[in-house]
Formats: structure tokens, C-alpha cells, sequence
């Protein structure tokens, strides 16, 4: 693994498999994983700075928002990575039930790749938003989910290639089922606990 990050990074946009496996063939240690992940996290939350600006509630007051800022980055690169750590477990579990035979660190690789490479896209799709004026607005709201489909894409690209599947598109349905469904009997729960209260 000669190439610098950036390099890297370009080449999983041009063919992400290859530069998937070509990362995973240098056996990173731990330690670069780690980095991996509070990059991305750190790249996302510069990257939404400006829609977080507007989100400050109305009644702060000036002397209260650098707390308010340090919590959101507190929670956005310190407790966001120890999230995505469990949610690599978890994802990593979900594939051994259907046979999957990656290792628990393959697992944490390809989320943490997959958010390294969608971190970007988070940043132009913010910078777009942001030159053009459209926060707040319907089409900037679609514009800020749009890095979403990538990364899941990637994700399932590269938890199919760790796993051995053979299907990315399956791998892609069930990441977005686990979530949908989840909300589904959540609102469920709510409406039954609605009815009969």
C-alpha cells in the first residue's frame, strides 16, 4: 500500500471493489481503522457545520454556544465512532447468521471504508447546499440525503466482499430493511400504545 490516503480514496470511487480488497490485502492495523473512522466523523461534522449553524435553537444564548458546538462535536467524533464500532459488530453478527465468513476487524473495515469514502460526498453535496442558498429548503434537504445512498452502497460492497456473499445487492436490501423495519414496528408500538391509551 504505497499510495497516499487521497489516492487511495479516488481509486475506490473508480473501481471500489479493487481498492477495497487492495486496502484489506495491506492488513491495516487497528490503529489506522480507528483513524478511518474519526476522519470520516470529523470530514461530516466540518462538513455540516453550516446546516448545524441553523439548527441552533432559538433561545440560545451567545455566551452558550460554544457549549452547544462542543457537545455536537463531542458527540459527532468521539461518541459517533464508538457507535459505529458496535453497529460493525452488529453487522458483522447479522452476517454470520446467514453464513457469512469474514472476521469481526473485515467488518469494521468496510464500514469505516465505506464512510471514508461517502465523507467526501458529504462535503460537496454541504458546500452545494450552502453556495446556493438552499438550507432549509425542500431541494436542500434532498441534497443533504443523497450521500446516504452511496454510502450503503459501499458499505454493502464491501460487507459482501469481507463476508463472501456473492450478492451486494442483497447485502443492500437487508442494511436498509434492518433500519426500515425498525421504524416500522417502532411507529407500530407507537400507534398500538396510541389506541390504547
Amino acid at each position: 500500500m504505497t499510495a497516499l490516503l487521497p489516492q487511495r480514496l479516488a481509486g475506490g470511487y473508480r473501481h471500489p471493489r479493487a481498492a477495497f480488497r487492495a486496502e484489506r490485502a495491506g492488513d491495516p492495523p487497528e490503529s489506522r481503522l480507528l483513524f478511518y473512522v474519526v476522519l470520516a466523523c470529523l470530514v461530516i461534522f466540518a462538513a455540516r457545520l453550516p446546516v448545524l449553524t441553523r439548527a441552533v435553537p432559538p433561545g440560545l444564548e451567545a455566551a452558550a454556544l460554544p457549549t452547544w458546538f462542543g457537545g455536537l462535536f463531542v458527540a459527532n467524533v468521539i461518541f459517533a465512532p464508538l457507535m459505529l464500532y458496535g453497529l460493525a459488530a452488529l453487522s458483522h453478527l447479522g452476517s454470520r447468521l446467514f453464513g457469512g465468513r469474514g472476521t469481526w476487524k473485515d467488518a469494521r473495515l468496510a464500514l469505516f471504508w465505506a464512510l471514508l469514502l461517502a465523507a467526501p460526498l458529504v462535503v460537496v453535496v454541504n458546500a452545494a447546499e450552502t453556495v446556493l442558498g438552499l438550507g432549509g429548503t425542500v431541494v436542500g434537504t434532498v441534497l443533504e440525503v443523497l450521500p446516504l445512498p452511496a454510502f450503503l452502497w459501499f458499505w454493502a460492497v464491501f460487507l459482501d466482499e469481507v463476508e463472501g456473499f456473492g450478492a451486494p445487492f442483497a447485502v443492500c436490501a437487508a442494511l436498509l430493511a434492518v433500519p426500515l423495519g425498525m421504524a416500522g414496528l417502532t411507529r407500530l408500538l407507537a400507534l398500538i400504545g396510541g389506541a390504547s391509551a
